[in-house]
């Protein structure tokens, strides 16, 4: 008897179903679960840009590229040893947000089409044009 409904590479299927031979992939499982991943690396709500909010301890070290955050906002992040390392928040326009890592809060104005990018203290490193 089969228990799991995700195969070794972490696609969730259905069992065969409606005249189905095989397992069936699960498009609302799939697209659900990498949120759910997303949202443990990177939340966003009512102006404020959370950086790794629930990050699971197994995940100790890594490393994400171009998530969207509400608002118009693309963040890549890289984690050591479960703390942040750097983040990059890419605005695409001109508005402002607020970047929180742990305790640490960040009002940020950014101008359209620049990247600001954060050390690991939270302290403002550089921005620039993409």
């Amino acid at each position: 008897m089969q228990r799991t409904l995700t195969n070794d590479n972490l696609l969730i299927f259905h069992p065969p179903t409606a005249g189905a031979d095989t397992n069936v992939y699960e498009l609302d499982g799939n697209t659900g679960f990498c949120a759910g991943i997303a949202e443990m690396i990177l939340q966003s709500q009512d102006g404020v840009i959370y950086l790794l909010p629930t990050l699971p301890k197994a995940w100790q070290n890594g490393s994400v590229k171009g998530l969207c955050a509400r608002g118009g906002f693309e963040v890549d992040i890289t984690w050591e040893k479960g703390q942040l390392i750097n983040a990059q928040v890419y605005s695409k326009h001109s508005q402002s947000c607020v970047v929180r890592y742990k305790n640490t809060k960040i009002n940020l104005r950014t101008e359209g089409d620049c990247k600001y990018v954060f050390d690991r203290d939270m302290k403002f490193i550089i921005s620039y044009e993409k």
